[in-house]
């Protein structure tokens, strides 16, 4: 049975959206089972049945529009018709029907939304997009300026160790001593939170689940190297 994460948020009834976890697909180890990315090395026949079954189970509108995530600061606009793999890592829309996606193993998963519900975004955000202001870019496609974000399940500050030489490209509050003087801890979801914040953003909430922490249920490359994709999927509903 595919197992889904649904944000706790006060979004309008008109916005869904929901993140995977690894469970209920037909893909094999490493990628078992709900892989839903086509990059990592899995069956490609493997990953067309997983991307099916979920647009079945969740009754989704329309094909979602998959992204060549670059780890960039790119968030670009989206509607009816358009083509997959544009590099980018974000994703944002106004029509109805239109499936933003962002595939995740670690990095955050970042959902924004107009209170009306006119406006949906979704964000893939790793450390590099985090220094390149891809939260920033997200929330400034945005007309409207009350919006709500949740931030999903991503690896916690428990297990993401960076090289010291990274860390003067973030607040130091959000770091703490690694394993040795050269390497730091990161908070990717604080530094996201606070970013969101400075962009105006005030009604934030968070999963608070750690990928690293939780195998049975996601993936994470931190932990695992060769492994699958979960995806975060957001549309607008008539």
């Amino acid at each position: 049975m595919i197992d889904l994460e649904q944000p706790d948020w006060p979004a309008p009834a008109s916005v869904k959206a929901f993140v995977t976890s690894r469970k209920g697909g037909v893909s094999k180890p490493p990628y078992g089972a709900l892989n839903l990315a086509a990059h990592v090395g899995d069956e490609r026949d493997a990953v067309e049945a997983n991307r099916a079954l979920l647009s079945k189970k969740m009754e989704l509108p329309s094909r979602p529009v998959w992204l060549n995530q670059v780890h960039s600061n790119s968030v670009i606009q989206v509607g009816c018709g358009m083509s997959d793999l544009a590099d980018a890592d974000g994703s944002f829309t106004r029509e109805v029907g239109v499936v933003l996606a962002i595939l995740v193993a670690d990095c955050l998963p970042v959902f924004l939304c107009s209170l009306t519900g006119k406006e949906i975004a979704v964000i893939h955000a790793g450390w590099r997009g985090l220094a390149e202001g891809v939260i920033q870019q997200g929330v400034k496609r945005f007309s409207e300026k009350e919006l709500i974000a949740w931030i999903g399940p991503a690896i916690g500050p428990c297990h993401y160790e960076i090289d010291g030489s990274l860390r003067h490209r973030f607040p130091q509050e959000f770091s703490r001593k690694g394993r040795d003087d050269k390497h730091w801890m990161l908070d990717l979801p604080g530094i996201a939170t606070r970013q969101l914040m400075d962009a105006g953003v005030s009604r934030i909430f968070r999963s608070e689940l750690c990928t690293y922490c939780n195998p049975d249920r996601f993936y994470s490359f931190r932990r695992d190297d060769r492994t699958g994709r979960f995806v975060a999927l957001i549309w607008k509903q008539a």
